[in-house]
């Protein structure tokens, strides 16, 4: 039973992978005709007749007694290697797939059910390898042409669990097309003859053409994808070192002022430090970023509420409650950042359901698990992207869908809370004790109001001279 350890676990990205190690489990173990061969069913008992005579009714019965014995047999063996079966899918199941999963009473039912669940919950991975497949390119510095061939093969078996598998006569000009303008010559001949190639061919063929370039020139050669020319740069001469500096009323409208952005324009920090540049260079990575949030101004409230967030492009949830499925991170999704370039880790990716005050059910997709972090935050362009809109006014935000308003988020420090039902549905400062007069209640917001604007002042989101208004 040593082949079962070799089942990865399933977590929703690698359905293929994981039903063709089960397959084979199935086979060595000698059981995997359970999958195709139905529950026994058992005979029809004899029944005697009114006019039977008991030398035909004890025919009748030894007659039965056979069928009975193969089907106890049969019965018997069958439950034994469904046990088994069952036994296995369960555990080589992720945990919080498997809750999402009904139970069977068959192994063949149960992969039919899991079958079901992910090919209608895999259009996201479709898509990624789709667009992996279109977009490889073949460089020549990563390994030979076959190795490039041979892995735009793989990705394109990827896609045959979900019947997307692209054809072979597709997949060759998709080759070709990915082959650096070396090549050119070669695909030129190939789109003149009328033959058609399959992908054995291609790949003998490209493998002798690439050596036949190596030969050409001088035993190696490296491709270049869409090779521009570096702007030219004058060097410098002997005249421009002679020339007279520049007068200074010149120079002192070159010098920026201190402390003062050249990305959003407002005094008391520079470019390398402002929030709103280091934003748009993660964006630009593909990084995940999320607005840097003052813990200290929401102790007050569970680390299980929920916070609308502007600055933010990908919602995150400090815990999995609530998560309806998960999948496994991708490079990209692995790691997010803070504005202010604190980076925190990301353990699973999957859909989030929020019951609102009026009953609403939201989904969150692709939610980020990050369990360092303790606020959840909702993006608000993620929201945008799903068709949902907020509208801001009056320290309130709405959430409308479809032309409807289906719930509300209150502003408290520079954050919206959302109102969920049996939760949080107003904003109240706790530390605010009712005795408290009014001039301590004044002093004590002044002061929470000051100490909200030291951090936003500290990440460049206001400027000194408002602080000291």
């Amino acid at each position: 039973m040593g082949f079962i350890s070799h089942i990865p676990t399933l977590k929703g990205d690698n359905y293929g992978e994981w039903i063709k190690k089960v397959d084979l489990a199935f086979v060595c173990g000698e059981v995997d005709e359970i999958i195709t061969t139905p529950k026994p069913t058992e005979p029809p008992a004899p029944v005697r007749g009114d006019s039977d005579t008991d030398a035909e009714w004890q025919k009748k019965q030894r007659d039965y007694a056979p069928l009975q014995m193969a089907y106890d047999l049969e019965k018997t063996k069958w439950n034994n290697a469904n046990k088994k079966c069952v036994a296995v899918i369960k555990n080589t199941i992720d945990p919080n797939i498997l809750g999402s999963i009904g139970e069977c009473d068959s192994a063949a039912e149960y992969l039919a059910k899991i079958k079901n669940q992910f090919t209608s919950s895999s259009k996201t991975y479709a898509t990624q390898i789709i667009e992996q497949l279109i977009t490889k390119r073949y460089y020549g510095n990563a390994g030979t042409i076959r190795d490039h061939i041979m892995g735009m093969c793989a990705l394109n078996s990827k896609l045959k669990p979900m019947n997307l598998d692209l054809k072979e006569e597709f997949m060759v000009h998709l080759v070709f097309a990915s082959l650096p303008k070396e090549f050119a010559t070669f695909i030129v001949n190939y789109n003149s003859q009328p033959e058609k190639w399959n992908m054995e061919k291609a790949i003998a063929m490209c493998a002798q053409e690439e050596d036949r370039l190596k030969k050409q020139n001088g035993g190696s050669v490296n491709f270049v994808h869409n090779n521009k020319k570096r702007p030219f740069q004058a060097a410098s001469s002997s005249k421009t070192k002679d020339k007279a500096p520049m007068p200074q009323k010149y120079q002192q409208q070159r010098t920026p002022a201190q402390d003062e952005c050249f990305h959003c324009f407002d005094k008391g920090h520079r470019k390398a430090d402002c929030p709103a540049y280091l934003k748009m260079i993660m964006a630009k990575n593909g990084e995940n970023v999320i607005s840097f949030v003052n813990e200290s101004l929401y102790l007050q409230f569970s680390k299980s509420t929920w916070w609308i967030d502007s600055g933010a492009t990908v919602h995150v949830a400090n815990s999995l409650q609530g998560f309806r499925s998960t999948r496994t991170t991708q490079r990209s999704e692995r790691h997010i950042k803070v504005a202010n370039g604190v980076q925190a880790d990301v353990e699973a990716v999957g859909d989030v359901s929020l019951e609102l005050v009026n009953g609403f059910m939201l989904v969150l997709k692709d939610v980020l698990f990050v369990p360092s972090l303790q606020r959840n935050l909702i993006s608000v362009s993620c929201l945008d992207t799903d068709g949902f809109g907020c509208h801001f006014a009056n320290d309130k935000c709405e959430l409308w869908f479809d032309n409807n308003c289906i719930g509300d988020a209150f502003l408290y420090n520079d954050l919206y809370l959302l109102s969920m039902r049996d939760k949080v549905h107003y904003v109240r400062d706790v530390n605010v004790n009712e005795s408290l007069s009014q001039k301590e209640t004044k002093k004590r917001k002044r002061t929470q109001d000051t100490s909200s604007k030291l951090w936003h002042c500290r990440l460049g989101h206001i400027s000194r001279g408002e602080l000291k208004d």
